[in-house]
Parts: structure tokens; sequence; C-alpha cells
């Protein structure tokens, strides 16, 4: 799979202008292969629907929905537009005269619908122009399309979700499918978009794929085997000191389970020796749960320079604490280690006295991304894919911010993994991934490479484990064994190309 960019709507529409301008495809075309395309794909899906009701706008989305509504009804399927305006557009219009030219029949939204007599629905108002908040009567008549119970697919995007941000707009067709076109929107992998976009379908319409080199995309969509390309190898002579050396600084008080999930991942992820230093003696809970682990207590923070001498990445801050000491352990991690993974309570210290560096991976929640911007959470969550950025931008290195659709920034620019699950909102997540990046990061990746390989066996572990044994009650150490085994997918993908 060639990496998936994924653009915005103004880089969206941009890449439309040049495929018609320099490639030779008119709008038209374009709209007659986006609705017939995505009429395909709702046969495919729901072949006994005999009734649909299609939701038309005034722009080439709504011309979208013509073209489909055309398809439809040559297929014997009996269909009803419900459309707010006229179109626009030549080509808008040129779709709902070959609609009507087939019998099709259309009313204004306006005049209210019978949500009773169709099978389905299909969602064609808005698109990526959507520039408002939705209220009034069609907000009404889509939340009732979402009450329904009856299929919807939207085309593009859809309506009312923000294209660029997948914040809502009032409110927002829930659908089953949503058939984007030519590219991946952001707002589609973002935000609220798990709770509206269902299965996300990708028609590239088939445009030239050079069309693609010519708009700088926004991110670029974690896939498996780019991933499988830059996993670490171990070779035959390997031992515990060549695999890769994590040390874990945390696990204060009554956190020092944190510091030891950190530690467990960071040894299924294949680190070759973990260690743990942590301010208060619990080498008992280590001994009987990990006894792999290291582990040092830490009077002063002196005694981290030690510990430096033995390992290849540095994680620091789950279950730090923001003491005395935790300040102390924070300030000569910083100033004296070269490789940092940092998460929790050291992202807090560090939004306490912001500094720059180019050679750590910081891992916030939405919350300690907030303090470390000095922005309320609901801001960071209106807009994650600025908020991740700016914290690569303010404070360098590599920002993995955390979340429904995370995003890897750096100055290289910008990776979205769209795996995972509301199952993994509980406690521990984050010290998982922390040990899962500190291992591959150990293990002789980038930090980029490691950062975006880590998430994606960490929210890939988090969807295996849902679909085992469902969403609720999942734990973070429920990940340790699909991280594994991921990884070692990864690994035999890999090896399997090379020799093909």
């Amino acid at each position: 799979m060639v990496p998936q960019p994924i653009h915005t709507s103004s880089q969206s529409k941009s890449l439309d202008r040049i495929v018609i301008r320099k490639f030779g495809l008119s709008g038209y075309e374009l709209m007659r292969r986006a609705g017939e395309g995505a009429f395909g794909i709702f046969h495919h899906n729901w072949p006994q629907c005999q009734t649909i009701a299609l939701l038309c706008g005034s722009g080439n989305n709504g011309g979208d929905g013509y073209v489909f509504a055309a398809a439809a009804v040559r297929s014997g399927i009996k269909v009803h537009v419900y459309r707010t305006s006229a179109p626009k557009s030549a080509e808008s219009k040129r779709a709902l005269d070959e609609y009507c030219a087939h019998g099709g029949e259309f009313n204004a939204v306006s005049g209210g619908i019978d949500f009773d007599q169709y099978d389905a629905f299909v969602d064609a108002l808005f698109g990526i122009g959507l520039s408002r908040d939705i209220d009034g009567q069609l907000g009404e008549i889509i939340e009732s399309v979402n009450m329904s119970g009856k299929p919807v697919m939207s085309l593009d995007i859809p309506s009312g979700l923000c294209s660029d941000t997948g914040s809502v707009r009032g409110c927002a067709v829930r659908s089953d499918i949503t058939v984007t076109f030519i590219s991946v929107k952001l707002g589609l992998l973002i935000g609220h978009a798990k709770d509206y976009v269902g299965a996300l379908e990708l028609d590239t319409l088939g445009i030239p794929p050079a069309a693609y080199d010519l708009v700088e995309a926004a991110a670029t969509r974690v896939n498996e085997q780019e991933l499988a390309g830059v996993v670490p190898q171990r070779k035959a002579d390997a031992h515990k000191g060549s695999a890769g050396r994590v040390l874990i600084v945390g696990g204060n008080l009554t956190m020092q389970g944190a510091a030891l999930m950190a530690g467990r991942a960071a040894y299924r992820t294949g680190a070759g020796l973990v260690s743990i230093a942590m301010q208060t003696d619990s080498t008992a809970i280590f001994a009987s749960s990990a006894p792999e682990i290291r582990v040092f207590d830490l009077n002063h923070a002196e005694q981290l320079l030690h510990l430096f001498n033995d390992a290849d990445v540095v994680g620091i801050g789950p279950g730090l604490g923001q003491g005395e000491l935790a300040g102390e352990l924070w300030d000569t991690a910083k100033e004296n280690f070269p490789r940092l993974v940092v998460d929790a309570d050291a992202l807090n210290l560090l939004a306490k006295q912001p500094v720059k560096r180019q050679n750590w991976i910081l891992t916030p929640h939405p919350g300690e991304a907030g303090r470390l911007l000095g922005v309320t959470t609901e801001e960071v969550q209106s807009n994650r894919f600025a908020a991740a950025n700016e914290i690569a931008d303010q404070f360098g290195g590599v920002c993995v911010l955390k979340g429904a659709g995370t995003l890897i920034a750096s100055a290289s620019g910008i990776w979205l993994c769209d795996r995972g699950n509301p199952g993994m909102a509980t406690g521990g997540m984050g010290d998982i991934l922390t040990g899962t990046i500190c291992a591959l990061w150990a293990q002789g990746m980038t930090a980029e490479q490691a950062a975006r390989t880590g998430v994606w066996l960490h929210a890939s572990a988090g969807d295996d484990c849902a679909a085992e044994c469902g969403e609720i009650g999942m734990m973070a150490t429920d990940l340790l064994p699909g991280i594994r085994t991921n990884l070692n997918r990864l690994i035999n993908r890999a090896t399997s190309e090379r020799a093909n």
C-alpha cells in the first residue's frame, strides 16, 4: 500500500481543480464516477433495499446524489429525492436532468419526509463545503434520519461534520457507510468522526496517481505495509544488550503500577533489557509480577546519571508525580540524557517550565496537550491537527497527540492512525504506549518511526482485544499479547516481502 495522503477541504478542492485542468477529466465525469461508484457500494452492502430517500443539497455533493439516484432507478429501485434548493452548478443541473429523464421524482426537503416508507437514506446535502451550523427543520430531519434505524450512506462526508476538524456543526448525519471521493478528508478521521462516519470507503474515481504529487497533503495515514518496511529486525547473534535497553523513570507512591506497565510493554515490544528507577521501595511488587525487570530505588536525582550509562532510551513520566524529587529527576533526565519519551507527570512538569529540544517524543493526551499549550482541553479537541503541530513546533521533537485519531507530528510532517476504539479509554493505556515506543526507539528506529509504529501496534492490539472480548471491560495490560503478536506479524511480513 502506498502511503495514503489525507487532505483538508481546501487541499481537496485544489486536487479537484488540478484533475480537471491538467488531466482532462471534466467536472461532470468526476461527478458521474462518484455517484455511480457510490451506488455500487450501496447495492453491494444492502442488496435488499427497494426504496431509497436521497437528501440533496444545491452544490456538487447534491449532484453526486442525483447521479446516484439515476443509477438506482436504472437498477429498478424506487427512489425519491428531497432537495434543499435547485442545483447551482452546470454539472449538478445536468445530473438532475438525467435523473428526471429516467422518471425520477423530487420534492423540497421543507415539505417533510415520511420516513417509514423508505428502506434506506442517502445523504448528499453539504459535502465538504459546509460553512455554518445546521439547525431548524433541516436539523430535525437529520436527527429523524439518525433515529430511523434504517441504513444510511453519506457521500464524501456526513453532512454536518467539519471536513477539517471532525467537529459537529450543530448536528450531523450518523452514517453506516461514508464513501469519500478522490482523497480521504482529515475530518473523517479525527474529532467526533468515529461517531458519524461508520465504515469509510475511498473511491479515487480513477484519477491519475501523479495528481496526488501536485497537492501537499495535510497528513499521511499510518499503514501496515509502510511499518513493515521499517520495523526492527533482530540479528541471529543478538543478545540482550544489543536488542535495546530501556529505562523507565516513574512509579512514585501509589503509582508504581504505571511504571510496571510501561516496563512490561517495553519487553513485549522486543526490548532486550528493561529497568525501572522509582522513588519508593517496591521491589516486591516487581519480583512477583515482572521478575525480568530490574528495579532501582532512588533517593536523589544524581543516581540517575549512573543508570543512564546502561540505557538506549529513557521513558519518563508514568507515575512520576510532581513533588520535589520528581522535579529533580525530570531536570536531570532532560538535561543529561539524549533520547527521552516524555509522558504523564513529566509532561505536566514540562508545561510549567517549557523547553525545546529535538531528540524526544512527547505523548500527551488532550488534557496534557492543553496544559502544554496554555489552552483548554476543549480547544485542543476542537482542532487536534493544529494542536499536534503547535506542540511539535513549540517543544521540538515528535508529538504523539493521543485520542480518537492519534496524530504523530514532527518537523517532517504529520501522520494519523485511525485504529483504536472507545474501550481503550481506561487507566494505564498511556503507560503501555510509552513502553512500546521506548522499546522500538531503543531497537534502532528513528523517533518518528518508533512513534508511529508504537501507536499502530498499541491501537491494533486494542482493536484485536475488542474484537475478541468486546470493548467494555478492557484493561491496559490486555493489550500486551496483541502488541507482541502484531509486532511479529509486521516482522514476518517484512521478511516475506524481502524474500519475494
